[in-house]
């Protein structure tokens, strides 16, 4: 038997790198064009969309669509299900596999007894992806970040996970670099991360997610002004990019730059960012405006913006122990 525990946090992290390179092939037409879009701010939008798409054309490109959707939503299981059937009936697509794969590891990262008896369909699914299309770093990625994260007996393995990400960084430098990162991570050496973030800026500055990542690594490793000039830079080019507004904010608060803005900020953030989009949930929102209250003496705001933390995310620890600081 073994646990899950080990490796569930890859699951959000994959998750955001399949958004942050808009893996999903570009779609033939405006028609499905409009519908991955609205996959992305709208799932429940585009399960609509897709009902009203004739069943005999191209019934295999819906059910894929359909599970990213349900996916997105958070229904794993059904994701699963579609998924399956998109494979069923056309098997020769590699990102059919994929995301038969993803949906997989939704419910193998939270359940035990799932992940015991389908961890082998999520490998197999991987591994078809790679053979069909060896030049896709996706399945390549969820396939290191698994072997670095599972357990030996569900097959995970150092010594795989580096030949795997080796393989990797010749498919994509970009993807190589993230696969890094979790290795940089998981051998507690986050000082060494600087460069490869670096790089990854480098190799596309408008990707908000990279800019995104930075800016974290930039105010955890305590280089706040370096963060918040960072952040104002490509703000400066991208205004509405609501993770950078949230970095940014967040950056004034740790710092104690400005707390009055990293407020606003955040208010900005909850009322702006849209409900499926990728991003920190609104719970680590309120939790840092609670931290920006506590650092102003405001007792009773930094409280009641705590207990929104937690109203949110019941499991929010940090929260946890602030709000308990407070109540005495």
């Amino acid at each position: 038997m073994f646990h899950v525990k080990g490796f569930a946090w890859m699951l959000p992290l994959v998750l955001v790198w399949t958004a942050w390179f808009g893996l999903v092939a570009q779609a033939e037409d405006t028609a499905w064009q409009a519908i991955e879009d609205q996959i992305i701010y709208d799932p429940q939008a585009a399960l609509q969309a897709l009902s009203k798409v004739e069943k005999d054309h191209e019934p295999a490109r819906v059910l894929f669509l359909r599970s990213q959707a349900l996916l997105k939503m958070g229904l794993a299981k059904q994701a699963i299900g579609a998924a399956r059937e998109a494979v069923g009936l056309d098997a020769g697509v590699s990102r059919y596999h994929t995301q038969y794969a993803k949906a997989l590891l939704r419910r193998i990262s939270s359940e035990t007894m799932f992940a015991m008896t389908n961890t082998g369909r999520f490998l197999k699914a991987l591994d078809k992806a790679i053979e069909l299309d060896p030049k896709d770093p996706e399945p390549r990625l969820y396939k290191t970040l698994f072997l670095l994260n599972a357990p030996a007996i569900a097959g995970g393995s150092r010594a795989k996970a580096e030949a795997e990400a080796a393989k990797l960084a010749e498919v994509s430098e970009a993807y190589g670099l993230l696969a890094q990162l979790q290795f940089l991570r998981a051998d507690k050496k986050s000082a060494e991360a600087q460069p490869l973030h670096e790089r990854l800026v480098s190799l596309d500055p408008d990707n908000i997610a990279f800019a995104f990542g930075y800016a974290q690594y930039l105010r955890r490793a305590e280089q706040i002004d370096a963060a918040l000039a960072f952040t104002e830079n490509k703000l400066a080019a991208h205004p509405d990019a609501m993770r950078l507004v949230f970095a940014r904010a967040v950056a004034q608060i740790h710092g104690e730059r400005d707390l009055a803005a990293g407020i606003a900020g955040l208010q900005r953030y909850l009322r702006d960012q849209k409900p499926f989009a990728v991003g920190p949930p609104p719970a680590n929102a309120w939790y840092w405006i609670g931290v920006a209250h506590q650092k102003a003496g405001q007792t009773k705001e930094a409280r009641e913006a705590f207990e929104k933390t937690l109203a949110e995310n019941p499991k929010h620890r940090a929260a946890a122990k602030r709000l308990a600081e407070l109540n005495g």
